[in-house]
């Protein structure tokens, strides 16, 4: 299931109400989060299962009353909800960079959902080690532990597509921000071996 969010702007369109103040007071317009199911077969769309529209008034959704929320912070009640929907298979929340959160990512293994996010650089532990992901990348290519997963379309073209797979640790704090003020969440702590 991706998850995402559009913008959708109506310049010049004063008769309309209920547009939404989104990031200043001159950008206005609706904000829509959907929540759209994916065929793992093929990567093709099946049907969008849950859909928010934030307005002046506050928030229109098919799951009915949802409060405004930063876009990570509406996440984990659809991935609630989502639980409900019988959908046969299990489901992985697919989310882009911008729901790259550490506090975010233990939040919702903590309720036991899975889910796959585009993430920044960072530094995790790796084998007891302080280490950039991009380390931890060339180090499995070094290894050979790169595989075939098969070839794929990027913008129109098969490109070869290689996996690996490697345990990593995210033991920074997250950060969280409530009204200006910034704390610290402590996460793993773990016994500097070689840092």
């Amino acid at each position: 299931m991706a998850h995402d969010w559009s913008k959708l702007s109506y310049p010049g369109q004063k008769c309309r109400q209920d547009l939404a103040q989104l990031s200043s007071s001159s950008d206005v317009g609706y904000e829509l989060a959907c929540a759209l199911a994916i065929n793992p077969d093929d990567g093709l769309p099946i049907a969008p299962l849950e859909m928010h529209l934030k307005t002046a008034k506050g928030m229109l959704s098919t799951r009915g009353k949802v409060e405004v929320a930063a876009h990570t912070d509406q996440v984990m009640a659809t991935m609630n909800a989502s639980a409900s929907w019988n959908l046969g298979k299990p489901i992985v929340h697919v989310i882009d960079r911008e729901a790259d959160s550490v506090g975010h990512f233990r939040d919702w293994s903590a309720a036991g959902h899975k889910f796959l996010v585009r993430g920044d650089e960072r530094r995790v532990l790796y084998q007891d080690t302080q280490v950039k992901l991009s380390d931890v990348s060339s180090q499995l290519e070094a290894q050979g532990r790169y595989q075939s997963a098969g070839t794929v379309l990027h913008e129109n073209r098969p490109v070869h597509l290689e996996i690996a797979e490697a345990e990593v640790t995210l033991y920074r704090p997250a950060r969280k921000n409530s009204n200006g003020v910034r704390t610290d969440i402590p996460g793993f702590r773990y016994p500097c071996v070689r840092c």
